[in-house]
């Protein structure tokens, strides 16, 4: 079976990957087509792939007589965070991945968690995520910075519009609605270009305005 022309791998299917392209999946496995398939070990493949950063689990199947299965689940980059003068990024639960590279640039918010604000880390998956749904309608590659503190909770600025806005996590669900509802009826009276910060806390929103220019 280890020299019969009829185990030799023809067929190699990746599923699952969004970044790693498959010559780099394959690379890395260390499998690919012409190995005879009894002589492959799966378990070998799985552990170096585990070990790629990017990947969060995999499994690898044997279809006899000449195909391979391989099933990726990605860590999906969020932000990018400064670690000892370098950039990384890191997922949603502020957790690195990898440094941030030419050769797999991605332009992320850069997200900074002031000591003692530990707890708060858990928002920062539900604050995409309520992204993506449109409950904040904000869009993701519009924010440049995600900033999380005691003082102000998870704090987001918007560089095109150089607003801030911030969520205290004490009512995190109500602060929410409250602060999308706000910026809802901002938009449709068109007065976004004259809000300076939105800030929705303790069962409240704030508006601060920009201060006018004065004519010389």
């Amino acid at each position: 079976m280890h020299t019969s022309p009829m185990f030799v791998t023809r067929h190699i299917d990746i599923t699952g990957n969004v970044r790693l392209q498959r010559d780099m999946i394959l690379h890395l496995g260390g499998l690919s087509e012409g190995d005879n398939a009894f002589s492959v070990s799966i378990a070998a493949v799985e552990h170096r792939l585990r070990q790629t950063p990017w990947v969060e689990d995999v499994s690898v199947k044997r279809i006899l007589p000449d195909r391979f299965v391989i099933r990726l689940q990605e860590r999906m980059p969020s932000f990018w965070i400064r670690r000892e003068g370098r950039l990384f990024y890191a997922n949603e639960k502020g957790e690195l991945i990898a440094p941030v590279e030419s050769s797999n640039f991605m332009s992320l918010p850069i997200l900074s968690i002031e000591p003692g604000c530990e707890d708060a880390i858990p928002y920062l998956s539900r604050l995409m995520r309520d992204i993506r749904s449109g409950i904040l309608p904000v869009e993701a590659g519009a924010i440049a910075t995600v900033d999380v503190s005691p003082s102000r909770g998870v704090e987001l600025y918007l560089e095109d519009r150089e607003m801030r806005l911030s969520l205290a996590p004490d009512d995190w669900d109500g602060n929410l609605l409250r602060l999308g509802a706000t910026i809802g009826d901002l938009a449709r009276r068109r007065e976004l270009s004259s809000v300076q910060e939105v800030r929705a806390s303790q069962n409240s929103v704030w508006v601060v305005l920009r201060r006018p220019v004065e004519q010389q």
